[in-house]
């Protein structure tokens, strides 16, 4: 019998008392952050740079990162540094900054 993640979790908090729920919400919020990490920042990172029209290239030449890291951070198959994200991001004529989960800027 095979089950859904979902299915899966809604279960164990069924079946969870305060603390458990508790600890269930902390380790949530850290999988939906770390998610969005590995998916949403090579998704917006490609979406800038074809919006600006360059090429991958044409970002490694402006930014000083390689174009073969450039590919890789885009495909989600390494996590860039917030060194290597400055550096992009300013090539793209854009800044990083933290928002909530529905696009809001936090003040920091």
């Amino acid at each position: 019998m095979s089950y859904r993640f979902d299915d899966y979790v809604a279960r164990v908090e069924a079946q969870a008392d305060d603390d458990e729920r508790e600890l269930l919400d902390i380790y949530t919020k850290f999988f939906d952050a770390e998610r969005q990490r590995v998916f949403d920042v090579p998704r917006q990172l490609a979406a800038a740079r074809q919006a600006r029209h360059l090429t991958q290239r044409q970002l490694a030449k402006a930014s000083g990162i390689q174009q073969s890291e450039i590919s890789r951070i885009e495909r989600g198959q390494i996590s860039p540094t917030l060194e290597t994200l400055t550096r992009l991001t300013a090539a793209l004529g854009a800044r990083l900054e933290i928002v909530d989960t529905e696009g809001n800027p936090l003040a920091v």
